[in-house]
């Protein structure tokens, strides 16, 4: 037994070690030394295919390496994963750790990264991506470290739909994200979240007092507001081989955003606009699973139905260039970032009248209470004849979704973090 334990302490320490940018690490003594304050930050969400939460941490790293009171370490399970952009700024460290956790992230979250926070020395660890490394306590006992007390914490919770919709998820998957949700919420110093339905739910579910619940919307990025730079509509047909009316839908395909429901609305459009096309881009995470490639197949729309599971920004940007029509038939979200790039840059736009979509875009877009195939057709059709059915007071959109303004509330947060007394539930 004393033997097994031995061997676990020592895969991880041996976990613990730790590549910087500047080949050195830092220590908790090191705190605090400059007088600017020292924001840990989990990028795990970082990769090749960045995710939605991948594009809000680039924005918020984008604007924060801009700050040279700030000293930002970003734990990494590769360093090729951090964004070009950003990876050379001179108050960024990436920490990048050597292991095999590194494959699994989950593993290296809740294992590996609370060392590498300990080691860094930070004022604030802020986990941008739903969890916390909330195992550390566990980890710090496991190895002998009486001192297992941490910095102060921020989790960003986005939505709960883990909670809201359990079904959408992999049995495992979904107790996973549950537990750590709400380990996260109760034990860090703050929650961050990005509508007011979501802190609503997070108040309500998981009893964090609203004090701890800060709200931060989502932004908008310049070059998505104003799409002027790209080619013309003509060049644009013939680079990416569509032919218009364009109808587009962009967002991972989950059962709640009625993937199904688009292609059977397609189906009564194109009838009307037999020359249509339909890009749906997102990877299919239905369960279960909705086979929309047979769907499209056997209605006979294979040349119209385009099906991606993911385009770089670029091409969304000439898709959104091109497309008369936006989709986002979904039935819950913490906010929706899609349909304000949509929006933002011009395109009429479609959604359901539900959670954070009837908050933020029901006063811009046409809003239906309904994903039902007929009522979705109709409005598509609907659009297509007067654009502004699906566009209303676009124009203020980037002035009022601002990523500068996520940044610098996200960041006030974190400063309040790290000066308040300890909540808790907050060791990390």
């Amino acid at each position: 037994m004393g033997r097994d334990r031995r061997q676990d302490r020592s895969r991880l320490r041996e976990c613990a070690r730790v590549v910087t940018s500047a080949g050195h690490s830092h220590h908790a003594a090191d705190v605090g030394a400059s007088g600017r304050l020292r924001i840990g930050i989990d990028g795990t969400e970082l990769g090749a295919l960045p995710t939605g939460v991948g594009t809000y941490l680039t924005a918020l790293l984008s604007r924060w390496t801009q700050q040279p009171d700030l000293e930002l370490v970003l734990f990494v399970r590769q360093a090729d994963h951090v964004p070009d952009s950003v990876a050379r700024a001179d108050n960024l460290e990436v920490v990048a750790g050597s292991s095999l956790l590194a494959s699994k992230a989950v593993a290296w979250q809740q294992l590996m990264l609370p060392r590498l926070v300990k080691r860094a020395g930070v004022d604030v660890l802020f986990g941008p991506a739903y969890s916390l490394p909330v195992s550390a306590p566990f980890v710090a006992r496991l190895l002998g470290d009486l001192d297992s007390s941490g910095p102060a914490t921020v989790v960003a919770l986005h939505d709960l739909s883990f909670e809201r919709y359990p079904e959408s998820f992999p049995t495992r998957e979904g107790i996973r994200r549950r537990w750590l949700g709400r380990e996260s919420a109760n034990r860090a110093t703050r929650v961050l979240t990005i509508s007011k339905s979501s802190a609503a739910e997070i108040e309500s579910l998981y009893l964090v007092p609203s004090e701890r619940i800060t709200v931060t919307a989502l932004g908008v990025d310049p070059d998505f507001a104003d799409l002027e730079d790209l080619p013309d509509a003509t060049e644009l047909l013939e680079k990416l081989d569509v032919s218009r009316p364009l109808i587009l839908s962009v967002g991972t395909l989950f059962n709640r955003r009625h993937p199904m429901a688009m292609v059977r609305a397609f189906e009564t459009v194109q009838q009307t606009h037999p020359d249509a096309t339909l890009v749906i881009v997102g990877e299919n995470r239905t369960i279960p699973r909705v086979d929309l490639e047979a769907a499209v197949r056997n209605a006979g729309l294979d040349q119209n139905v385009l099906l991606l599971d993911h385009t770089p920004r670029e091409h969304l940007r000439e898709l959104y260039k091109l497309a008369e029509v936006f989709l986002y038939l979904s039935d819950y979200e913490g906010f929706g970032l899609p349909p304000l790039e949509a929006m933002a840059g011009g395109t009429p736009t479609i959604v359901l009248d539900r959670s954070a979509s009837g908050e933020y875009w029901a006063p811009h877009a046409l809003a239906l209470d309904s994903p039902d195939p007929e009522r979705v057709a109709q409005a598509i059709l609907d659009v297509l004849e007067s654009p502004s059915l699906g566009l209303r007071d676009h124009e203020r959109l980037a002035q009022v979704y601002d990523w500068d303004e996520t940044a610098a509330r996200t960041l006030d947060a974190l400063r309040s973090a790290a000066d308040e007394p300890r909540h808790r539930g907050s060791d990390s």
